[in-house]
């Protein structure tokens, strides 16, 4: 048996400490039980007549405030993404990149600091939001966005947009192989990219991408096809992917 108390600021998980699975090593649960209460903060263990107690604190968690990276040039950064003052993202390495978390915990907020950065970087920006939340006004915003989350069309969407970029990428592979032939530069095996071409760069988001899937009904393996062998094993390599599963342990 395993009994858990709400405090104001604490946290106590009790248990049996004759429990036959976790008897070997109440730091293994210890650990198993900090990996499921992620907001709180492992304080100490006390053990008395057979009972352990789990004490974790609570944490006071905040939203990120991007105004500490003003002084950042965005514009100049070439796909190079501040996510703090001190780490950033260069989507020109990583290409592809996945936001997981519970409701309320900032993804949509995280992908809007994204978003603006891109722009600021003159990318050429896709989004698909099935289910029509708050990334669906903004291409009433910017026109510079092509947001996609009208539930009539959008099906018909996905796969218009999926065609373009197909397109786009064999464009994009047959100038890279020319420029890659003709040039010396490729002797000393530097991989030649968009940027040489003097190309924007493209990128897709997908907000909640397991519920785009569903949508598709029969056409998902049509769509898993076009998306994971056309475009994200491709010469273009600047398509992320968002989404969420509202399944505690499946993200997509």
């Amino acid at each position: 048996m395993i009994y858990i108390k709400f405090d104001i600021d604490t946290l106590s998980i009790v248990m049996d400490s004759e429990g036959v699975r976790y008897r070997p090593s109440l730091d293994d649960f210890r650990i198993e039980l900090s990996n499921i209460f992620i907001e709180f903060e492992f304080e100490d263990i006390y053990a008395s007549d057979g009972i352990v107690t789990y004490v974790f604190s609570g944490l006071k968690t905040e939203r990120i405030d991007y105004s500490e990276m003003d002084d950042f040039d965005v514009s100049s950064m070439n796909l190079i993404i501040p996510l703090n003052s001190k780490v950033s993202w260069n989507l020109n390495t990583t290409s592809h990149a996945l936001i997981a978390g519970g409701t309320g915990k900032g993804k949509t907020y995280l992908i809007y600091h994204i978003i603006h950065c891109l722009l600021i970087q003159n990318t050429e920006l896709y989004i698909f939001d099935p289910k029509n939340t708050k990334l669906g006004t903004l291409n009433h915003i910017n026109n510079k966005i092509n947001c996609y989350s009208n539930s009539d069309t959008i099906n018909s969407d996905v796969f218009k947009v999926l065609r373009y970029l197909e397109g786009e990428i064999l464009k994009r592979s047959d100038l890279l192989s020319k420029l890659n032939i003709s040039n010396p530069r490729n002797l000393n095996s530097v991989e030649f990219d968009y940027r040489d071409l003097k190309l924007n760069p493209i990128v897709l988001i997908i907000d909640e991408l397991k519920s785009l899937k569903i949508g598709l009904k029969d056409a998902r393996k049509d769509f898993e096809d076009k998306l994971l062998k056309d475009c994200v094993g491709s010469t273009i390599r600047h398509i992320c992917h968002f989404g969420y599963s509202e399944s505690k342990c499946r993200y997509d």
